[in-house]
């Protein structure tokens, strides 16, 4: 156990603390608790990748642990927020598809060639804009519905980016092995 991992394993606590604060603050007009706890997931998130690398303190643990915590809070966070907005409900599905999808291949990639699969670019910038769009989403519930659809489909599209050059790298490094 070392620093990232705890990072990641707070991450990982933070998705029940969501969905409580979310549904608590939810009637009010900034739900300032909820986002605090995105900003904190996004913060711990490049803490983590940052401390493990600066510090050469990367583990197949912290490799396993990290991509969950990213899915656990992503997958959380959209689903309060598809109780509130059914534009929510599509990238769910989306999410839902894509990390079932990344979670059983890179199942599968482990026990074939021992290898955890570590995130790329593409990921993170998917990520990093998935932690923008939601904090503005939570903040500004009242935002003009043009930047709120704007905010998802980017989401979605970056997410779906991301998942097709996961695929497209998961068949490459399927060939050479």
């Amino acid at each position: 156990m070392n620093i990232p991992n705890i990072l990641s394993i707070f991450r990982i606590l933070l998705a029940p603390c969501f969905v409580y604060s979310y549904f608590i603050q939810h009637e009010s007009d900034i739900a300032v608790m909820p986002a605090a706890i995105v900003l904190g997931a996004g913060i711990t998130d490049f803490l983590d990748g940052y401390v493990a690398r600066k510090f050469d303190m990367e583990t197949k643990l912290g490799k396993i642990l990290d991509p969950l915590a990213d899915k656990l809070t992503q997958i959380t966070v959209v689903g309060c927020l598809a109780v509130t907005y059914f534009e929510f409900k599509i990238l769910l599905a989306i999410y839902l598809v894509k990390e079932l999808s990344m979670l059983i291949g890179g199942l599968w990639f482990i026990r074939k060639f021992n290898v955890v699969k570590v995130s790329r670019w593409f990921g993170k910038v998917a990520t990093i804009e998935f932690y923008i769009a939601v904090l503005l989403v939570i903040l500004f519930p009242g935002m003009p519905a043009y930047m709120f659809r704007s905010l998802v489909a980017l989401t979605v599209a970056l997410s779906l980016y991301a998942f097709v050059r996961y695929i497209i790298d998961f068949t490459r490094a399927k060939k050479i092995k």
